[in-house]
């Protein structure tokens, strides 16, 4: 079966977003935000990471509850903790997360051609998917994201 439209790629073109200061790697970066509530031996070393830990959250959230969550408006990025998707190490995770929103989340995706989705997937990443994901981990506990892991795992069993 041939598909409509083309898969949108965060590295093919490359593409820059932000996080949030509170879990950037710079100096105002947040330990419990940049550890995932300590369950990473130690903070994350780049925005890039930080950004696909909050988006893989997301989209584990979307997809066990069968929508996607807005975040609050005071997660919404709007400093200067810019980086580029695929930078360091993380050219596996941004190909991992561009086919898991391709695939998991392509209703959020819209526009006529592919110019115009690829805006949408990427106006998806920036305003509602990092927000979200950071907000999750903001709010949630270690032994909450530790249960919730868990029950994600789980469900079916």
């Amino acid at each position: 079966m041939k598909k409509m439209h083309d898969d949108i790629s965060l590295i093919k073109p490359m593409t820059t977003h932000e996080v949030p200061p509170k879990i950037s790697t710079g100096i105002m970066g947040l330990e419990h935000l940049t550890t995932m509530q300590k369950m990473l031996h130690s903070r994350v070393k780049s925005n890039a990471q930080s950004a696909s830990l909050c988006v893989t959250l997301a989209i584990l959230e979307a997809v066990e509850k069968g929508k996607l969550i807005s975040p609050k408006e005071e997660y919404q990025t709007t400093t200067d903790n810019k980086f580029n998707w695929g930078e360091g190490d993380t050219s596996v995770s941004a190909h991992s997360i561009s086919f898991a929103i391709n695939e998991l989340l392509k209703e959020e995706i819209i526009g006529e051609d592919n110019d115009a989705r690829r805006k949408s997937f990427t106006k998806l990443v920036q305003k509602t998917l990092i927000p979200r994901g950071m907000e999750i981990i903001e709010e949630k506990t270690y032994e909450e994201l530790c249960d919730w892991f868990i029950e994600i795992l789980t469900a079916n069993d």
